[in-house]
């Protein structure tokens, strides 16, 4: 399991505030595929789902994440396989909906020319206990 970069919730939280100066709609409403495309709608949404679904439930705190916003502690299958080369390496945080159902892989990656890999995961649910400060 390679380490996940932590979110930067400072700067989400500005993206957030310029988007509900947009006055669109509620982040809660947001489609998935309107989150992938705006990143201020994404993080909106991150906000919104971290403070309103993942905190009153009192359910471990993740990271958001860079896809669509939503709470998770899973990461990017092509990060992972760069972790395995270099262990200084973090991976970003990418849900099990944009990971397993649509095998998108992080910016970083496409921006590198990478897919999704074409390799055999066990599939496993990690819970990462993290503190609102974003420390862990």
């Amino acid at each position: 399991m390679p380490p996940v970069a932590v979110t930067c919730w400072g700067l989400l939280v500005q993206r957030a505030l310029r988007w509900r100066a947009r006055g669109i709609q509620s982040p809660e409403e947001l489609p998935i595929e309107a989150r992938r495309k705006d990143s201020e709608a994404r993080a909106a949404f991150a906000v919104w789902h971290r403070s309103s679904v993942v905190r009153p439930q009192l359910q471990p705190v993740g990271e958001a994440c860079v896809l669509c916003g939503l709470i998770t502690s899973s990461w990017c299958k092509s990060c992972e396989v760069a972790c395995t080369s270099n262990p200084a390496f973090e991976a970003s945080a990418v849900c099990s909906v944009c990971d397993q159902d649509a095998h998108l892989v992080c910016h970083l990656c496409q921006e590198r020319g990478l897919v999704y890999p074409d390799v055999n995961h066990e599939l496993f649910e990690i819970t990462g206990i993290g503190r609102p400060d974003g420390q862990r």
